[in-house]
Order: structure tokens, then sequence, then C-alpha cells
């Protein structure tokens, strides 16, 4: 399929056939630092196939590739845009970006990773409203830095709870995490090697576009379980969101049959429980892990 955005420019969309052409522009213009290390042929197949390419033509020459994907959660992540070094400055990427994000409108959140000295192409980001959210170290495995830039397409403010399902919103989960046993609990994360167990849930909550909280529940039985982490940035502790996030939590695993729920807090947050109804219940971890030695046990019957 072939579209026309701008009277030069031609958007075509990439096939599998198509795969060491991509590889060749690949070539062209990778720069390891800035963007990640250039596809071989098996790399480009898989970009194809997990996401929508574009090759932009200009007089039936490549000038520059395109790419998005719709993830299940109706967010959009704009996987890859680049431009030949020989056609920079000429208006290509702009036009790039107007293409991918028409074909992103349905979607409340669109995304995308880039490099922190990308300085060529932050400044476009943020003109058409992306705003960095997330700074992630070793994001591809090669020693660099990325940055996570979002746009956000809802009218007004908004929150969402989703599980945990994107790189991006694994990737705050490990750094959600790391601020709470690295600075709460001064240990190690006792959880780390088992994040994707069938008994422990990881949820994310958003501000519109913005991951601003994390939760972490663990299925203790058939009709019980446990929050282990419940985390909240802490310019938004005031706007009530937390309690919103524990409501929204409490009414999910009702509706999986947990009739009661558990958690361990400071003696700082223990109004905050109580005040959604927590009481004093006694503490029996299968896992045998207590906590600090302050935590205070208190339960919920849903």
């Amino acid at each position: 399929m072939k579209e026309n955005l701008l009277p030069s420019l031609i958007f075509s969309e990439c096939t599998e056939e198509q795969a060491p052409l991509l590889v060749d522009f690949e070539k062209t213009i990778a720069t390891p630092k800035l963007y990640s290390i250039p596809l071989d042929l098996t790399g480009a197949l898989k970009e194809i196939s997990n996401h929508t390419y574009y090759f932009i033509m200009r007089d039936n020459k490549i000038v520059g590739t395109a790419a998005y994907s719709v993830r299940e959660d109706a967010s959009c992540y704009i996987s890859g845009m680049a431009v030949s070094p020989e056609c920079r400055g000429q208006g290509i990427a702009r036009a790039a970006m107007e293409f991918l994000l028409k074909k992103c409108d349905d979607s409340w959140r669109v995304d995308l990773v880039t490099h922190p000295e990308n300085f060529r192409s932050i400044p476009l980001y943020e003109s058409f409203g992306f705003v960095t959210e997330l700074t992630i170290e070793n994001f591809y495995g090669d020693g660099e830095p990325r940055i996570i830039m979002a746009k956000n397409n809802t009218p007004a403010e908004e929150l969402r709870i989703l599980p945990c399902s994107t790189d991006i919103e694994w990737q705050a989960a490990k750094t959600y995490r790391q601020k709470y046993f690295t600075n709460k609990a001064s240990t190690e994360d006792p959880y780390i090697s088992i994040l994707h167990d069938k008994a422990h849930q990881h949820y994310v909550l958003y501000n519109r576009t913005t991951i601003i909280g994390y939760a972490h529940i663990q299925l203790w039985s058939e009709n019980s379980a446990a929050i282990r982490i419940m985390m909240i940035e802490d310019h938004k502790l005031e706007h009530d969101f937390g309690k919103w996030f524990i409501e929204q939590l409490e009414g999910r695993l009702k509706k999986e049959g947990i009739g009661s729920l558990y958690t361990q807090c400071s003696p700082s947050a223990l109004y905050f429980y109580t005040d959604l109804g927590y009481a004093s219940m006694p503490w029996q971890d299968p896992d045998g892990y207590d906590g600090q030695a302050d935590d205070i046990a208190v339960g919920k019957t849903l």
C-alpha cells in the first residue's frame, strides 16, 4: 500500500520480501550510540512482522523509514523513524511524524524511545507534544541510556490502571521496585527472579500518558491476595491518586474471586489504609517474607 502525504514523498508499506532493502538502508543511517545496532536480515524480518513499516520514497529512491504498532491496550508505539543523512534538514522527518501520528490518531497514548543526545530529533518530537517520561539506562543492552517520550491523545486528565505488558511498563516496574527495595527496605528485591510468575500480578498507573504509580499483587490462595508494593510518585500523593489506585486494584481482584486482601504498611501509611477500610489482620505470608520491623499488618474483606 502506498500513501502520498506530501507531493514529493510517498510512504510505501514494506513487505517481508523487501527486508534486504531495509537492511541495506539501515547500514546507511545507523549511528549505534543514537539509534541502535543496525538490523540484520533476521532482525529486519522481525521488525516488519511486529510493526507496520514504511519506506519513505522520493523520486523512486528510499530516503527514510517510518514504523509504528498498536498495542493491545490501544496505545501506539513509534518503533522507528530515520532519514538518509544526505536528505536531512528537508522536512522529511516532520512529514514522517505527521504521517505516523495520523495512523495513531485513535490511540490514547503514543510513545517512542530515543537517545538523550539525539539533539536533532528531540526538539522535533517536542514540537508535536511529546514529553520526556522516563530515562532508562542500557535500554538496548548497548551500554547507552534511552529516554521514553510520550504524547497524550486524550482531551482531559485521565487515570487508568493497566497490567504490565509492554517493555516500557516493565522497565517502569523495575525502576519503582529498585526505589522501593533500595530506598525503603535497604535490601535486595526478593522477587526479581519471578516477576512473570502467574501468582504475581503487576500493574502501572497512568495519569494521561505518564506512568505515575506501580503495584505488585501476589495471589496467596484461591480467595486471598497481598499487596506487596504500591507506590505513587511523591508529587501526585496529594491528589488522592493512591486511593483511586487501591480501589481499582480491589475491584479487579474481587472480580477474580479474591475475598481478602492483605498488606504490610509503615506507621506513617497506616491512616491511608484504615481510611480505606483496612484493619489489623495477621500476616500469614506463604513465602515467609516479613517486611520491615516496624511494618503493620492490615487486611480487608472485599
